[in-house]
């Protein structure tokens, strides 16, 4: 999506210096500032609620897709067939439009239905009356199609999200954490200055890179370490360090629970023998209450 947004950027932005291309700069910085707005999303990986979330959107996505290949075939099916018998006509872009858009705006409602048509010659579909039987024909197939995509297909859709939805829901907090964890790794590499002062970031790290490159031949000439390698060293050992608290930490929050769970098995333990002291005592009470009674 950064690529695509950078691209487009840069296309509408030099499409806008010429007088002949300035709408259609205009309609792609258009385009490109919804890509730009739908980015944030990505930001959303920081809470802990909304970060599966967007990874829930993601998943139904694909499923979507892969929903829409199936329905494509039943919606062209139809749109064929009806556009056929009720407006036959030559290869067109508006043979196009009836084929594809009208079908899968008939999911939505859209039926394109002339209820009370004012002539006698036109069909309530809105085309010429060509015989008798053309429109008895579209009306069944429009029963069918609507039958097969609202009721089956669309039901299949909600199922495929349901299990997604839960299959997410189950490891959210899992997911939260690493998605938050590269969140927080793409930010780390990003430069400190906002757009468009990050051009003299880059510039500045390409002559830096340049400068390391020359030094490191000069020092590998020399059999001296180079910069690179130092900052190499230096990073692994954060990681390992880090890596070695993080063991820790962890180490000791188990030990931690296992000590609770052993407090608690003790304390368990000594309640209950408490309470079989106290059963022998009441016992040997009954027995002597009994002797008691017999003696009198």
């Amino acid at each position: 999506m950064d690529i695509v947004a950078i691209i487009t950027y840069f296309i509408g932005f030099a499409l806008r210096w010429f007088s002949s291309t300035t709408n259609v700069g205009h309609l792609i910085l258009a385009l490109n500032a919804g890509i730009w707005i739908l980015r944030l999303l990505h930001v959303f990986y920081m809470h802990r609620i909304m970060g599966p979330y967007v990874v829930m959107i993601y998943r139904m996505f694909i499923d979507m897709m892969y929903f829409l290949t199936i329905l494509f075939v039943f919606m062209v099916a139809y749109g064929v067939c009806s556009t056929a018998i009720l407006v036959p006509q030559k290869a067109s872009w508006k043979m196009f439009i009836d084929v594809i858009f009208h079908p899968y705006y008939n999911i939505y409602g859209e039926l394109f239905i002339d209820r009370d048509p004012e002539d006698s010659q036109t069909t309530r579909f809105g085309t010429d009356v060509i015989n008798s039987y053309a429109e008895p024909i579209s009306w069944i197939m429009l029963a069918l199609y609507l039958l097969i995509a609202n009721v089956l297909l669309l039901n299949l859709l909600i199922a495929i999200f349901g299990d997604t939805f839960s299959s997410v829901q189950e490891n959210s907090a899992q997911i939260w954490k690493y998605q938050r964890y590269g969140l927080i790794l793409e930010y780390a590499a990003r430069p400190a200055l906002i757009p468009p002062f990050t051009l003299f970031v880059h510039i500045y790290l390409f002559v830096r890179w340049i400068w390391d490159c020359c030094c490191c031949k000069k020092h590998e000439e020399e059999g001296v370490v180079g910069l690179t390698t130092k900052l190499d060293e230096y990073e692994k050992e954060e990681m390992n360090e880090f890596e070695s608290d993080s063991v820790a930490s962890y180490v000791r929050s188990v030990r931690s629970q296992a000590n609770d769970n052993t407090t608690e098995n003790e304390s368990v333990q000594e309640l209950l023998e408490r309470v079989k002291h106290l059963t022998k005592i009441c016992t040997t009470m009954e027995g002597r209450l009994k002797a008691c009674e017999d003696k009198n």
